[in-house]
């Protein structure tokens, strides 16, 4: 063998090769350890945000629905007045009756409208669709 060719102990190095196979791969194993999840911390925590986004829309648009199902002044019938042309209302809510001119959007828990104040000025106030009594053309 090439340990005897050079003078060697041979019994050394036949020991030393027949071992080397079994060592060296355990020494790696436990000097890297054992192999974990390869994502980083940042992307499980924009995974986990994700979920929670979804959800937090998945129950905002069932409450949107339910909201829907209790009031007869929801947010659809304020979505299609938002869409016409002449959305002039008379709105009665918390016993006070505005003028509204114009609805300007209706979000999934409030009404944005554009009333007139007694100086013939115009404001932008978001009325609860729970708090809306009476609701007409007008």
């Amino acid at each position: 063998s090439i340990a005897e060719s050079r003078r060697r102990n041979a019994t050394l190095h036949f020991a030393l090769g027949l071992l080397l196979p079994v060592v060296y791969p355990l020494t790696i194993l436990l000097a890297m350890g054992i192999p974990q999840d390869k994502r980083s911390d940042a992307d499980v925590q924009d995974e986990q945000e994700t979920i929670n986004e979804e959800a937090a829309e998945a129950e905002a648009a069932e409450a949107a629905r339910k909201l829907e199902q209790t009031l007869p002044f929801g947010p659809s019938y304020f979505k299609k007045q938002a869409k016409a042309e002449n959305s002039a209302l008379k709105l009665t809510y918390d016993g006070t009756t505005v003028s509204v001119r114009r609805v300007l959007d209706a979000l999934p828990e409030v009404a944005v409208v554009e009333v007139e104040n007694g100086d013939g000025d115009t404001r932008r106030i978001r009325i609860p669709y729970a708090k809306i009594e009476n609701c007409q053309p007008g």
